[in-house]
């Protein structure tokens, strides 16, 4: 890889950080969606509510009207000899209550399923699937496929542990090619802080030595990259993009399973657009595997 394809790597995973960082005005976006679907549901539930409160109307029949017979000076009435109206004490029960008991039962309803749910959102409980990076296809003969690999990691502790069981370190580039701090380089992550490695390259160098910068695609990968830098360096990590710096060997080992994978289904190299990477555990431990293939159109 020479000094311009690495340069424009870097380029390209400052572009894909960008647009995996969460703005204001994503945040303010998300509260008043959530408001607002909030807001609507409360509303609809009350309406269905009030609806339901109506009794449905009785078929209207004929009220026995009282029959005045007059004879005479007399004057009899048969039927009913009372025209007075029912007291409201008199009425029969409905079985309706009244609607500031029902708004209190529904508030009630809310507050309970916001403790049962820790008025959580999301699934940050959850165990989060694979976390994706990818080294962006390169134009040099040496390598002109992309590769993509899902990580298993399910937090800081295991994801640093599976970089240092294969050798893989993090590479901090600055967003600025001039600077003096330009490269970090972080190994030996699942040490204790004294065991850990900082040491310091540049785009040059790393260039030099070939190096096939993997860019993340997931946040969290990126945010515990993050987190690792500025313990480890001090450094303010807003001004660098993170990705990985694999060992030659584990290269190799890739463009092997790549290759015995294309030809397994009678491709050749030039057919294949992107290889993706997984990785599985086996007997000795954790190994990479072919996921899939796409080839080029």
């Amino acid at each position: 890889m020479n000094s311009q394809d690495f340069s424009r790597v870097v380029s390209r995973c400052i572009a894909i950080d960008h647009r995996m960082a969460v703005t204001g005005y994503d945040r303010i976006s998300a509260i008043l969606l959530a408001t607002l679907i909030l807001v609507g549901g409360f509303t609809l539930l009350l309406f269905v509510m009030w609806v339901l409160s109506f009794e449905r109307p009785l078929p209207l029949s004929p009220r026995p009207w009282p029959l005045v017979i007059t004879t005479g000076d007399t004057v009899e009435i048969s039927g009913d000899e009372s025209l007075d109206e029912p007291l409201p004490s008199e009425l029969p029960e409905t079985g309706v209550p009244p609607v500031s008991e029902m708004i209190a039962g529904v508030l009630g309803v809310i507050s309970q399923s916001r403790l049962q749910t820790g008025g959580a959102s999301g699934n940050e409980s959850g165990v989060p699937g694979p976390r994706r990076s990818l080294s962006p296809r390169l134009g040099n003969p040496g390598r002109s496929t992309g590769w993509e690999i899902d990580l298993t990691a399910v937090d800081r502790e295991s994801y640093a542990r599976q970089l240092d069981q294969f050798g893989i370190a993090i590479l901090a580039v600055s967003r600025a090619p001039a600077s003096v701090n330009e490269v970090f380089v972080l190994s030996s992550l699942s040490q204790v802080d004294a065991a850990r490695v900082v040491t310091q390259s540049s785009r040059t160098e790393e260039s030099a030595r070939g190096t096939i910068l993997f860019c993340h695609t997931d946040r969290r990968l990126a945010e515990w990259d993050r987190q690792m830098f500025q313990s480890m360096t001090g450094q303010d990590a807003s001004e660098y993009v993170t990705g990985y710096r694999m060992p030659e060997v584990l290269v190799e080992q890739l463009a092997r399973l790549e290759r015995e994978y294309a030809a397994t289904r009678g491709h050749e190299l030039t057919d294949i657009h992107s290889t993706q990477f997984r990785i599985v555990d086996s007997a000795g431990g954790q190994v990479f595997e072919v996921a899939g293939q796409i080839l080029r159109r």
